[in-house]
């Protein structure tokens, strides 16, 4: 009992003599290890949330959000977390988990790049954006980069740019870059097909991104699902839009795009069962 009094009186003491904060520090330092592993445990459940058909969205969010939380001095996670975390569409936290600490790779600056343009600081990501696939272009030149990583990095900072909606033409040139390397990889012909539909380039866009689900069967991705519907819809080919549209919502309830988009189609053109029942078949 002796030795416990005195550890409460050396306590006190420390804090009579102002290091409340120093001892607040090593306790930390002792927890580290349980927060790490409860991060971890954080990043992988948001990863499972993300994987489940039908996914969702806001429970991985708040469960990675909790996972940067608790990881802050874990550089590998704030990464993996940030990559997650807009799969989330949460570009905001994504932005926070990278600021965590100065994102070294060019895959991390192009996650940071691509939260910028999500989040309103176009400028500033686009920039970013360039420096990024300049350096990935010298790299490939002088032997440092594999084909198959800088298709991917091209890939990811075409589609940034297209969803962040600038500077399309240069997105498409990246894409285009990405496609002559994997011509099959469906999330590169994804990309790709989507600048092309930004573009205008419709029935383009249509053949690319019917490679893309083609070949991502038989578990395609909400996403693509969407950009074909999208495609679908402007390619007047209503029923294959909708079809596209419900799939996607099926997987992932969250796409607020893909309803929006088949309420719209409803009204301009109502299913063939609704237009019997109105009188307009």
């Amino acid at each position: 009992m002796t030795r416990r009094r005195g550890g409460h009186v050396a306590i006190a003491l420390a804090g009579a003599m102002g290091l409340p904060a120093i001892l607040s520090n090593f306790l930390t330092l002792l927890d580290q290890p349980r927060r790490d592993f409860l991060a971890w445990h954080y990043l992988r459940l948001g990863q499972r949330q993300l994987a489940l058909r039908p996914m969702d969205r806001r429970t991985a969010s708040r469960q990675l959000r909790r996972a940067v939380e608790l990881g802050r001095r874990e550089p590998e996670l704030l990464s993996q977390a940030a990559k997650l975390l807009m799969v989330c569409e949460d570009y905001q936290a994504a932005l926070d988990a990278m600021r965590q600490g100065p994102p070294a790779s060019l895959d991390d600056r192009l996650t940071y790049a691509h939260c910028l343009l999500m989040t309103g600081r176009s400028e500033d990501g686009a920039r970013l954006i360039f420096m990024v696939t300049a350096l990935a272009q010298a790299e490939r030149r002088q032997g440092l980069m594999s084909a198959s990583a800088f298709a991917t990095l091209m890939n990811n900072a075409g589609y940034a740019l297209v969803e962040g909606g600038v500077h399309i033409e240069a997105a498409l040139r990246m894409t285009a870059a990405a496609v002559a390397l994997a011509p099959l990889q469906p999330a590169f012909c994804d990309s790709h097909g989507w600048a092309l539909y930004k573009l205008e380039r419709v029935q383009e866009a249509r053949f690319w991104l019917e490679r893309a689900v083609r070949h991502q069967l038989p578990r395609p991705d909400p996403v693509l699902l969407y950009h074909l519907g999208a495609v679908y819809a402007d390619a007047r080919r209503p029923e294959d839009a909708r079809r596209m549209l419900r799939w996607a919502m099926a997987l992932d309830p969250a796409r607020k795009e893909a309803e929006t988009l088949l309420r719209h189609l409803d009204r301009l053109l109502p299913p063939p069962a609704l237009a019997v029942l109105s009188g307009r078949a």
